[in-house]
């Protein structure tokens, strides 16, 4: 595929810098200029330039919206995922209002800085770019979506691949995709209004390259978030209604390749029981909640049949089961006793794990102890940046957070 170059940002070889008008700046003379001074005065002159590029690279902006909601130097390094891969997924939804955002931030700025057939020419490059960013975004996160609700992800039957090519098709990508475009164009009326409200501080972000965007980010995203329809289709949902189920399903991690039973088990248990938390904080509809809760199960079950049939794991199916069920049982525990049941289930996890390798006479870890606390670590990490991105206070969450090993047992103090 071939990359448009144009728009890039300037390199430091291609910049061309006037030394004499950097002196004027800070009116000084070549005579009395200490190199030091010299250098900061060249550097500030350059990365005025990079933030000038950046606020007109439309083109690299839009195509980093799933990953950037901010005007950055970087993005060039952002967009190869989307444009290089056929099978390039998203389910994070903070796209659309990222996008929405820097469309028009783009738009104005161009406004600001051209008029006549000049431009119109512009205007109907970034609108071009635009529609084509938002098209393949759109498409990544409907099948991102998709393949999840329908059960078509690799992980789930232990294929290295990023979709398995079996596939209930309940859930309808192509219509879902159409659907997430008119959301998008309809944000786009709404952020209108919410600049049309704060003039003032949206010139300023215009002046200043974008600094401050992500307030307005910020704004659209409480406001959209806020109206939910409470439809009984995920196809036609509304904003508020498609951010609640891709931030579930963003929330349950990307999967778990393993050959060990204890160590699946926990991964399934702990996606269970952050569906159920999540699922139960959500404004969807009860309907869209059953439906999606139904999923997770299916998803879950679906892992443990294709783990039992292969012939390279490291203990049986009951182990898988015991250990999921060591997790996902504590989404009825007290929230006082959170810490304590769930320190429980890393101690049992931990013995599991020493347990299977050791009676393992293939076992592919030298150093069986190195291995259960690797695991342990990253389950604690994972839990803990989990509970970090909900929407709890913080006198609630310290019931939640986890603490790791202790000597050979984890510690649930608070």
């Amino acid at each position: 595929m071939e990359i448009n170059t144009n728009n890039s940002f300037p390199s430091l070889n291609k910049c061309k810098l006037d030394i004499n008008k950097i002196l004027n700046q800070k009116q000084m003379k070549p005579s009395d200029t200490t190199e030091e001074e010299l250098f900061e005065a060249t550097k500030k002159n350059y990365d005025q330039q990079v933030k000038e590029g950046a606020a007109t690279n439309y083109w690299a902006g839009l195509y980093a919206a799933d990953s950037c909601g901010d005007i950055s130097s970087n993005q060039n390094e952002k967009i190869i995922g989307i444009l290089c891969s056929k099978d390039y997924t998203i389910t994070d939804p903070q796209f659309m209002t990222n996008f929405v955002a820097k469309e028009s931030f783009y738009e104005d700025t161009i406004k600001s800085k051209y008029s006549g057939k000049e431009l119109q020419d512009k205007l109907d490059d970034l609108h071009k770019v635009a529609d084509d960013a938002l098209d393949k975004l759109s498409d990544a996160f409907a099948n991102g979506i998709g393949n999840f609700m329908n059960g078509n992800l690799g992980w789930l039957y232990g294929e290295y691949t990023n979709t398995a090519g079996i596939s209930s098709q309940n859930f309808d990508v192509k219509e879902f995709k159409n659907h997430i475009v008119d959301v998008v164009k309809n944000e786009e009326k709404t952020f209108n209004n919410i600049k049309a409200q704060n003039q003032d501080e949206w010139k300023q972000v215009i002046n200043n390259y974008g600094e401050g965007l992500q307030k307005f980010t910020a704004k659209l995203e409480s406001f959209s978030s806020s109206n939910s329809t409470n439809s009984n289709r995920f196809e036609d949902m509304s904003y508020g209604d498609i951010k609640a189920l891709g931030t579930v399903i963003n929330s349950l991690g990307g999967g778990e390749y393993t050959n060990s039973a204890a160590d699946l088990g926990s991964y399934l248990g702990q996606m269970k029981l952050k569906g159920d938390i999540m699922i139960e904080n959500s404004n969807m509809s009860s309907n869209l909640k059953q439906t999606l809760s139904k999923v997770i199960s299916r998803n879950i079950a679906t892992k443990i049949a294709s783990f039992s049939n292969s012939q390279y794991t490291i203990g049986g199916e009951s182990e898988v089961l015991n250990s999921f069920s060591s997790f996902a049982k504590l989404s009825n525990t007290n929230l006082q006793q959170f810490r304590t049941e769930y320190s429980n289930s890393l101690n049992m996890l931990k013995n599991s794990l020493l347990q299977g390798a050791s009676n393992s006479s293939e076992s592919p870890y030298s150093n069986n102890v190195r291995f259960a606390n690797d695991i342990i670590a990253l389950q604690v990490n994972n839990w803990n940046s989990f509970v970090d991105k909900l929407n709890l206070s913080n006198d609630t969450k310290k019931y939640l957070y986890v603490n790791g090993s202790s000597g050979n047992t984890i510690d649930s103090t608070i």
